[in-house]
């Protein structure tokens, strides 16, 4: 594709051997994208997300817009690239699965709503702002972890992380 693509419907799919910018894309199932990379740059809304950019350059960024999900996310990248979905109004309404990251990968998102942090995560540098953040399991952050909770919410990252494994400096904040 070049330039930015939009969509309407039910369950879309698109595919693309590049680097790929969602425009305006509304999905009342499940929005598949696979591509080299993914940028979104206007506001997409879907009941769930699978984005795939494991391609050489398979980050997975947002330079604009806003990103609605009112179910499952299953974002993936490959080993070393990046996921920034960390715009103002971004709202992960369930689970959020990160396949691919890697040591070398930074990870920054923003959620209006709670966000929990799957088990087994391993990131470069890892990013949370949310409206309270816990998490399923075990994680490892390489580099620096940065947890912001919003709304007086609590950040945990105790209960189920007996074994994190945090190399770099780790910040919390609630405000």
């Amino acid at each position: 594709f070049i330039g930015a693509v939009s969509a309407a419907g039910t369950n879309v799919s698109l595919t693309d051997a590049n680097t790929i910018d969602l425009g305006t894309v509304t999905d009342g199932g499940t929005l598949v994208v696979t591509a080299n990379a993914i940028d979104l740059n206007g506001v997409t809304s879907a009941n769930a997300i699978d984005f795939d950019a494991d391609g050489a350059a398979g980050n997975i960024t947002q330079t604009g817009g806003t990103l609605s999900v009112t179910t499952t996310s299953a974002l993936t990248v490959a080993g070393g690239d990046d996921i920034q979905l960390d715009r103002a109004g971004n709202s992960f309404g369930g689970v959020v699965t990160i396949a691919g990251a890697t040591a070398g990968s930074d990870v920054s998102l923003l959620d209006i709503t709670a966000f929990d942090i799957q088990s087994g995560l391993t990131t470069n540098n890892l990013t949370i702002t949310a409206a309270g953040i816990t998490q399923s399991g075990a994680i490892t952050v390489n580099g620096l972890g940065d947890f912001s909770a919003t709304g007086g919410n609590n950040i945990d990252l105790a209960t189920n992380g007996a074994t994190n494994d945090f190399v770099g400096n780790v910040s919390l904040t609630t405000t």
